[in-house]
């Protein structure tokens, strides 16, 4: 009877394809739960998850030092757990190696932010955006980097830009640490110190209906600017019904301004007293 089993060297390399396979999985998986914690302010449980996620990252590329795509959540994880310096030298080696990986690229970036070297994460993010045009990924990070350095109308545009279409994806992205939603609120905030508060609402979208706190109080000062009153007082009546004590202190103040320029003065007292 014919036996057609393969032969040593291919069950190797298959149960090394399996071994890299796993230890992928078990890294995204951590690199997930780490960034979940940190989302739900379990510092502790963060730091546990995103190390482990890193250690798994290491071994991929003991495994396969051909997986590029590795540094740049490698780099994430290190960001997330507040060391940017280790980061950006993971990152700029990586770069000047002659790696063109746009999450890398992100990354790198990011470790600049994280060491407060703003203009120079200004300067890197104009060097990638020339050498990749229209990347969506790229242009937020120029827009972050450039909100962090103060220069609004570079921030504006490279937001608006970026959320403009649809190539970038909602949710956790472990690769680039680009989250939708927080680049949405930056917009906004870039758009109300640019003076076009009128537009804040649009670049919230959908953060506004789903009535987080931030995404309210930051709608109602736009809406005060605007001199749009009524709006401004309903806005904020349901940011101070759900906000946190800290928050809830501004939206007050806000909301008794807002009454106040109605013409509601007593009201405004009223709140304050609440």
């Amino acid at each position: 009877e014919l036996c057609f089993a393969p032969p040593p060297s291919a069950r190797a390399q298959s149960s090394d394809i399996e071994r890299e396979w796993r230890t992928f999985n078990m890294a995204q998986s951590a690199h997930t739960r780490g960034r979940t914690a940190a989302l739900a302010g379990d510092r502790s449980a963060a730091d546990a998850e995103l190390g482990n996620a890193a250690e798994l990252y290491r071994q991929l590329l003991v495994i396969n030092s051909l997986r590029k795509d590795l540094y740049a959540p490698l780099a994430d994880t290190l960001l997330r757990r507040g060391n940017a310096a280790a980061a950006y030298a993971l990152c700029v080696q990586q770069v000047r190696a002659g790696v063109r990986e746009v999450p890398l690229q992100v990354q790198l970036i990011h470790a600049l932010i994280g060491m407060r070297r703003f203009r120079h994460a200004v300067e890197e993010a104009g060097k990638f955006v020339q050498a990749t045009p229209g990347d969506p990924r790229l242009l937020a990070a120029q827009g972050e980097a450039a909100a962090e350095a103060g220069e609004t109308e570079l921030a504006v545009r490279a937001l608006g830009q970026a959320l403009a279409g649809k190539g970038l994806k909602t949710g956790l992205q472990l690769e680039t640490g680009l989250e939708v939603d927080v680049l949405r609120m930056t917009y906004a905030r870039m758009l109300l110190l640019a003076g076009r508060p009128a537009e804040v609402a649009g670049a919230l979208g959908a953060l506004v209906t789903a009535g987080g706190p931030d995404a309210l109080l930051l709608l109602g000062r736009a809406q005060l600017a605007a001199g749009a009153i009524p709006d401004a007082i309903a806005t904020l009546q349901r940011a101070v019904a759900r906000s946190a004590a800290a928050q809830r202190a501004q939206a007050t103040v806000l909301l008794s301004q807002a009454l106040r320029r109605g013409g509601q003065a007593k009201e405004a007292l009223t709140v304050l007293r609440q």
